[in-house]
């Protein structure tokens, strides 16, 4: 995922953009969703959960910018971090 910042020039508030996604436990919230459910506080380096994915630390917020992008999002995660529970999730896709 560290290829995603050498791409596309989003700022980025925390680690710095060559590290930010180097964890495979780490993810980069846009500033919206940190307000959502950080408030006033500074996320970075605290814990977030995804329930159907885990815990991850917060390494950067993507603050809010006068770019136009046709790429929304609000959480960046790792693709190492989708690999760890694969077979897990694809077994269960089926499932009723």
């Amino acid at each position: 995922m560290k290829i995603f910042f050498k791409i596309f020039d989003f700022p980025l508030r925390g680690k710095g953009r060559e590290h930010a996604l180097e964890d495979p436990n780490s993810i980069i919230l846009t500033r919206k969703t940190a307000e959502k459910f950080f408030g006033d506080k500074d996320p970075v380096g605290r814990y977030f959960s995804i329930d159907s994915l885990g815990e991850y630390i917060i390494a950067g917020i993507i603050p809010e910018t006068d770019q136009k992008s046709h790429i929304q999002f609000d959480v960046l995660l790792p693709v190492e971090s989708m690999k760890k529970d694969q077979s897990e999730n694809w077994d269960n896709i089926y499932s009723s």
